[in-house]
């Protein structure tokens, strides 16, 4: 700075007030009638919301389509040793093309087990209701099960051992006189399957002590 710069620089005024900070930005609401991702605290907040599945249900279900997939490999590959071995008779071509066609079906399926989870998720959505309880989920065909509350006899919450590592679980509610007899629901967290569970035989003793 130069000498002239700094005589006409003028000294900062002691007495006007810093500016204000700014206000940190408010978090985007979640819509209405939509559930954030989370396990809600008690049956209240969990009924009457809409839910959706937990995000890790895509990932599992990707570690699951890519663990069959190696199963197909290792059973396409056995069947075409058997063949090769057995039709000497055929030409090598055609032994060829035939394998070809095996392997690219075990490959169909590995790409289709890989891009169908995400649809699954953004397709599927659960209410626990005042009446009952309702899944809504389908990614070509729209599907829409409702089971009345007084219908359910049972309900189990199980957990295989990939859900287990993304601590997720099925629920599974066991019906009377409908239609469903047994509705799953996989690719929830386990301890909302398990408030879900208590939520939906809430009262359901009490009900069979009077119609006994």
């Amino acid at each position: 700075m130069t000498l002239d710069d700094a005589l006409t620089d003028p000294a900062p005024d002691a007495s006007r007030p810093d500016p204000p900070l700014a206000e940190p930005a408010a978090p985007a609401p979640v819509p209405s009638g939509e559930q954030a991702h989370g396990v809600p605290g008690d049956a209240e907040s969990l009924t009457g919301r809409v839910h959706r599945l937990d995000p890790a249900f895509v990932t599992a279900s990707r570690l699951v389509s890519l663990v069959s997939t190696g199963m197909l490999v290792l059973t396409a590959t056995f069947g075409v040793l058997i063949f090769w071995i057995a039709a000497d008779e055929k030409p090598v071509a055609a032994k060829i093309a035939i394998a070809g066609a095996a392997y690219l079906f075990v490959a169909l399926i590995g790409v289709l087990g890989f891009l169908w989870p995400p649809l699954e998720f953004r397709r599927t959505t659960w209410r626990v209701g005042p009446d009952g309880f309702e899944i809504k989920r389908g990614v070509v065909f729209r599907h829409v099960v409702t089971v009345p509350r007084n219908r359910i006899q049972h309900t189990d919450v199980a957990q295989g051992p990939i859900q287990r590592r993304f601590g997720l679980a099925t629920l599974s509610v066991h019906t009377a006189g409908t239609q469903e007899y047994e509705v799953q629901l996989s690719g929830i967290d386990r301890e909302l399957a398990l408030l879900v569970r208590d939520t939906l035989l809430e009262g359901h003793e009490g009900r069979e002590g009077d119609g006994a």
